[in-house]
């Protein structure tokens, strides 16, 4: 009974040792005689004779938390497991960390441009003198002729982040296939999809992918957010809005908005089909 409660608790990643309010931080030096002492503390703090249903559950938490830690020999597979689980977690925060700060540093800049871009630039140039147009701002002319637009582009956009350590993909493309496929994204419904310039597939000390998918809707983009952020796992770490979440609509179906009665009224009195331009 103990060893499959054992089981249990590692697979739902239960501290066991928070339960007991005792720090985690020096778990390996906590004595069996602290166990005790502490748990007969709780057991009088949150005893159900004593206190709510909520302290009550509390109690059975406490009482588990004991029966496993209590025994010797499932302290020692629970500890291990525990110090394995501790170590993992602070590799992946330090490689989530390096690379929010590696997306925030500024840009370098290559030294090295474009000669086919500098040619078209020129070109627009003489073309606005030829005609006698305004140059406008110079320094900052777009050359793309043809963008397209997405009016709500940072609401429809959700960011995940892969922990690549064991997918081991190799470049942009293969990430971006794992995500589409691990989620059944319908490509219909993706307006576009890019990447943190920060990506490094080949560095040991980052094992962890940025990629950015935009939905053609703000409603698209909530529902899928809301499925996603389920199905976090060991692989895919993080889902998250670029717009923060309270400026989504919540989903409504069947939305009914009531008209106001001279509207009401006149479509009422009115016999022959009315036509909306």
């Amino acid at each position: 009974m103990s060893e499959s409660l054992l089981k249990q608790v590692i697979h739902d990643e239960l501290n066991l040792y928070n339960l007991l309010e005792l720090p985690l931080d020096k778990f390996t030096k906590i004595s069996t005689a602290d166990l005790k002492r502490q748990y007969r503390k709780l057991s009088l703090k949150y005893h159900p004779d004593k206190t709510t249903d909520q302290n009550a559950e509390r109690f059975h938490a406490v009482s588990m938390a004991m029966q496993i830690l209590g025994e010797d020999h499932l302290r020692s597979v629970y500890d291990k497991w525990l110090g394995q689980y501790i170590r993992d977690n602070k590799d992946r925060n330090k490689m989530i960390t390096r690379l929010k700060t590696r997306e925030r540093a500024p840009q370098k800049k290559s030294g090295h441009y474009d000669l086919n871009e500098m040619q078209k630039y020129g070109e627009q140039l003489r073309k606005l003198k030829h005609f006698r147009m305004s140059y406008g701002d110079w320094q900052h002319l777009n050359l793309d002729t043809d963008p397209e637009e997405h009016s709500l582009y940072d609401s429809c956009t959700l960011r995940f982040e892969v922990w690549n350590e064991k997918l081991k993909l190799r470049n942009n493309q293969e990430l971006k296939d794992y995500v589409l496929k691990k989620f059944n994204f319908v490509t219909d419904e993706i307006f576009d999809v890019y990447y943190s310039e920060r990506n490094e597939y080949r560095s040991h000390d980052s094992n962890v992918l940025a990629i950015y998918v935009v939905f053609k809707t703000p409603l698209q983009s909530r529902k899928e957010f809301d499925q996603c952020r389920n199905l976090l796992d060991d692989e895919v770490i993080d889902v998250s809005p670029r717009t923060p979440l309270h400026y989504y609509p919540e989903p409504q179906e069947n939305l009914k908005f009531k008209l106001d009665d001279n509207i009401l009224n006149a479509i009422n009195d009115h016999q022959d089909p009315i036509v909306i331009d």
